[in-house]
């Protein structure tokens, strides 16, 4: 049986027609394709820059959930390729320790004598971060003593031991160690809960680090990891724990002959980044003994103001960075050309940009006092952190932060 000539002309018209809105379909699908590369979401959804600042809401995000934006201001969208000011320099740089210890807990002197050698040695603010006992606040015209407190939990038997410092609390912190209203997750094997510990022998209540952590944020402070290195953490250890400002990347009386030689930590935070923690770097004395250790790490914060709640938006907002003596000047992230470019003072003699890639070209720069270097991104970087090393072989260390080739 013969199809009709009017049918088959019918249906060759249909076929072209279905064939025309198959193409402009497809068409349609491949502007918005373009649109949706070009507005920089595509690489992001790709995983280019997938790293988030950790420290909760009140850490600056950087490049996270399919929108970049500025790690010192929080609230502006970068567009497709724009530079970026990492470490902000528009204020005032303060130095700062946040970790020392008076008579009042283990320390060798009272708060007094202790405050009085950081004033001399030309630091512009401190916290007294005794053990388990929150200082105050206190401020004249040209020093700022922040609230602050050491807490600890584990015994690296039943948990692993984590110290935390809470830093700039404005309300009364709660009593966890009667019995944490946070039991968290568990700890590898551990749970929070009470028991003989390894090195007193006494029972105490050991708080979930997360309890600790949420404790010192809802009395208005930050809360840094203490130490890592002096702890033995394990890296994966802090991948549960969240609203960390960040960790101490340097703790000077962890290194001998105090410590056997953890005063540096700076391995963890490659680790961290390589896993999509950026955590802020700290740098801070843990001052007991007042024989050496003391005056000789800090952390350099750009704040409008020396004020406590200038100092404190700057940590929340990731715009400090550690050093036991050189300085950063500026750094700047231009994604648009892949380029990387630090100013920092006239001492430094080596700069060294550590990314997630094992084997970076220019990562290792000898520029012999000029001030200034650059890197080139890697195709498979997605963080670059720097460490500046002077004449005299001491460090600076930046907090990492996100990078991905726009192309």
């Amino acid at each position: 049986m013969h199809k009709d000539p009017r049918q088959k002309h019918f249906l060759r018209i249909k076929g072209k027609i279905r064939g025309i809105y198959v193409v402009k379909i497809l068409h349609i699908c491949r502007i918005i394709f373009i649109i949706y590369a070009f507005s920089g979401r595509e690489r992001i959804a790709r995983g280019r820059l997938s790293l988030c600042w950790e420290a909760g809401a009140s850490f600056g995000t950087y490049c996270c959930a399919g929108k970049c934006y500025n790690r010192i201001s929080t609230s502006t969208e970068l567009k497709y390729g724009e530079p970026m000011r990492i470490l902000e320099n528009r204020g005032n740089w303060y130095k700062g320790n946040l970790h020392m210890h008076t008579t009042l807990s283990d320390g060798a002197l009272d708060p007094v004598e202790a405050i009085n050698i950081y004033r001399e040695a030309g630091y512009d603010f401190i916290a007294i971060t005794d053990h388990r006992k929150v200082g105050h606040l206190w401020q004249d015209d040209s020093f700022l003593i922040l609230p602050g407190v050491e807490w600890d939990t584990g015994d690296a038997v039943h948990m692993p031991v984590y110290h935390i410092l809470g830093i700039g609390m404005d309300r009364e912190t709660v009593d966890f160690y009667q019995g944490a209203p946070y039991e968290g997750a568990p700890l590898g094997n551990a749970r929070a809960g009470l028991w003989v510990g390894a090195r007193t022998g006494r029972k105490r209540y050991h708080p979930h680090p997360q309890a600790v952590i949420e404790a010192i944020r809802a009395a208005g402070g930050i809360a840094i990891l203490a130490h890592p290195a002096w702890s033995v953490m394990s890296p994966e250890e802090l991948y549960d724990l969240h609203g960390l400002a960040g960790a101490e990347i340097f703790n000077s009386v962890s290194g001998v002959p105090y410590n056997p030689a953890r005063d540096e930590a700076s391995y963890y935070w490659d680790i961290w980044a390589k896993n999509g923690r950026l955590i802020g770097a700290f740098a801070n004395d843990d001052t007991h003994y007042y024989s050496g250790e003391q005056t000789k790490a800090f952390t350099m914060v750009n704040a409008p103001a020396l004020h406590r709640d200038a100092i404190m938006e700057a940590l929340r907002k990731g715009n400090f960075y550690a050093s036991c003596g050189p300085r950063f000047h500026s750094i700047d992230y231009d994604p648009e050309q892949g380029l990387v470019a630090v100013k920092c003072s006239k001492d430094v003699q080596t700069v060294i940009f550590k990314s997630n890639t094992p084997w970076p070209d220019d990562a290792f720069q000898e520029i012999n006092g000029s001030g200034a270097a650059s890197y080139r991104i890697m195709h498979a970087d997605r963080f670059v952190r720097i460490e500046l090393i002077d004449r005299q072989g001491r460090k600076a260390w930046c907090s990492p932060f996100a990078v991905g080739r726009s192309r």
